[in-house]
């Protein structure tokens, strides 16, 4: 993952109060924020350098494109602007019974809130003409009076703290922005899938991602980490990308923990061999080499001696032992020299292609492995009767779905292959308003995180 300063081309978690977003940092490219009406363009040039966690205050360069340039804010300064919700020192009301929501209270009109911020005015100085300027401010109880100043502080102070991403922020940005992209998998419910599969660092994960954005394969890769392996399996013709356009890329992941995922077309899945089942005469066995198992890079890969004829030894990169092949890449490395570094310093590509994903993807799930994560918009059925051969006995499984009725179906189906401890479960969650004598339920919540159907592979009588 990215280290702990912000640099050119590293990803970058933009959260402005409640506001999340996922972006690149690019000294010459000004990043579109906000929704709709409210969006503005921030440029990031000015960050490069500074720590992850690092509070900016907006500055205004271009009024009329909305462009905001980052101007550092030190921690003293950042302390003050949390206190601004807190300064009210002048009088207050007992409650707010006679206080009528007419819309004449504040004398400063909009054009002129606008003028005073074009003239240079903080954020600070905006929120104290706009208290100043209303009838009804100081009739308002203490505690309205916090929560009036802080709603236009968020609004006028404009902050803006760059994170360093983190599934806990991907997924939050996701699901809070638009969750129908991620097919309402909210974070909790991914961590329950996460808890579920029992999926830790060093395993052997499977998964079928379709209609998350990449979201389950980021976490389950970051999960597994360098020393794991994880098979991603696609379908369509545009899938093998698929995973690397959002949550996956704006990880940042290193190469070591990169290079731990592999990808897999559903329609190739006939040419793996189950874990367990004897080989075919009519095709060679795949020779799995163990450093590929153990993602152990340090060891060098085995020659093709040591295998049997016509199959293909795996070494730790994941690509077949090809003297020809080697040669040919030797003498491309020479003739592009450093030009090559350049363009790969410049975007981070997939570290391999289609063929040789197949050949990795082949000897993990030949191998088997111990967690099956099924996730998507798609009817979980055909994946999951397609994956589920490859989990090993004793393992367990997760799918998640937005509705209840294809796992109620599948439910049933699984019972008769090989699944135990089955349970369907869906979290309600309501978040809660922690505050001095003011906690409370908040009053808007989600609607629904989707659905989880988990069990455990049992091994039945054809596998003995």
């Amino acid at each position: 993952m990215a280290g702990s300063v912000i640099s050119e081309g590293c990803w970058v978690i933009i959260q402005k109060g409640a506001y999340i977003r996922t972006s690149q940092v690019s000294a010459g490219k000004p990043w579109l924020l906000g929704r709709k009406r409210e969006s503005f363009y921030i440029s990031l040039a000015s960050a490069i350098g500074e720590p992850f966690g690092t509070t900016f205050q907006m500055v205004l360069v271009n009024d009329k494109k909305k462009i905001y340039n980052l101007q550092k804010l030190s921690f003293n300064e950042v302390i003050i602007h949390g206190q601004i919700a807190d300064g009210c020192n002048g009088d207050f009301g007992l409650d707010n019974r006679d206080l009528s929501d007419a819309g004449t209270s504040q004398k400063l009109t909009k054009e002129e809130i606008l003028a005073l911020k074009a003239s240079g005015a903080s954020g600070e100085e905006v929120i104290q003409a706009i208290t100043a300027n209303s009838a009804t401010f100081s009739s308002k109880t203490k505690y309205s009076q916090q929560k009036y100043v802080g709603k236009k502080g968020k609004k006028h102070c404009e902050l803006v703290t760059l994170h360093k991403p983190s599934i806990d922020f991907i997924a939050e940005s996701f699901y809070s922005n638009n969750p129908r992209t991620v097919s309402y998998l909210r974070p909790d419910s991914l961590y329950q899938v996460l808890s579920y599969c029992n999926v830790y660092p060093g395993c052997r994960a499977l998964t079928y991602d379709s209609g998350t954005r990449g979201l389950v394969t980021a976490a389950l890769l970051h999960r597994v980490g360098p020393s794991g392996r994880l098979v991603h399996v696609y379908s369509g013709d545009k899938g093998f990308k698929g995973p690397l356009a959002s949550a996956v890329s704006s990880m940042d992941f290193d190469e070591a923990t990169f290079s731990a995922l592999s990808l897999l077309d559903i329609n190739r899945l006939h040419k793996v061999l189950k874990p367990g089942k004897p080989s075919p005469t009519s095709d060679e066995p795949l020779v799995i080499d163990p450093v590929l198992l153990r993602g152990d890079s340090s060891r060098p890969p085995s020659g093709p001696q040591n295998a049997e004829p016509g199959a293909g030894t795996l070494p730790s990169n994941g690509h077949e032992e090809d003297p020809q092949a080697n040669k040919r890449k030797r003498e491309e490395e020479v003739e592009e020299g450093s030009e090559a570094n350049k363009s790969a310093s410049k975007k981070k590509s997939y570290p391999r292609d289609r063929n040789s994903c197949e050949l990795v993807s082949r000897a993990v799930l030949q191998a088997g492995v111990s967690s099956l994560v099924i996730a998507g918009r798609d009817h979980p059925a055909v994946p999951t009767l397609a994956l589920l051969p490859f989990l090993l006995p004793g393992c367990p499984f997760a799918i998640f779905c937005s509705v209840k009725e294809p796992l109620m179906e599948l439910f049933l189906t699984l019972k008769s292959e090989g699944g135990t401890n089955l349970r369907l479960s869906e979290t309600w969650l309501r978040e809660f308003q922690v505050m001095p004598e003011r906690t409370h339920p908040l009053v808007n919540m989600s609607g629904g995180g989707g659905f989880i159907l988990s069990g455990t592979k049992i091994r039945t009588g054809e596998q003995f």
